[in-house]
């Protein structure tokens, strides 16, 4: 396990090619979903970064940040709401189903 900051830094971002497998499950046939950029590697890895990076630059993400900060207020609120009357939520029907659709998303929970 990589412990100093500035080797995992130069690691996931200078030497990047160099690290393209890291192992993850990923199962295209019966699992499409687990297809996703961390899990893939060699080629396929290749191929999706290249599709994803133009997505992901500095201006991209400034713009998308108060739209992700306000989703987060959101999420908050509805877990502390959740927790106030100590009733479970399915995180992952929260963030796969409602939190991602439009309603949830602009609702005040």
């Amino acid at each position: 396990m990589i412990v100093d900051l500035d080797v995992l830094k130069h690691i996931l971002v200078k030497d990047f090619n160099n690290f393209v497998d890291r192992g993850f499950y990923s199962n295209e046939k019966d699992d499409p979903i687990s297809a996703h950029l961390f899990a893939l590697g060699g080629q396929k890895w290749k191929n999706l970064r290249a599709k994803m990076t133009p997505a992901f630059t500095s201006g991209k993400l400034k713009a998308m940040f108060p739209t992700v900060m306000d989703a987060g207020v959101i999420l908050e609120k509805y877990i502390e709401e959740h927790a106030k009357i100590k009733q479970a939520i399915d995180i992952k029907e929260v963030l796969g189903k409602k939190f991602c659709s439009p309603t949830f998303s602009k609702s005040k929970v």
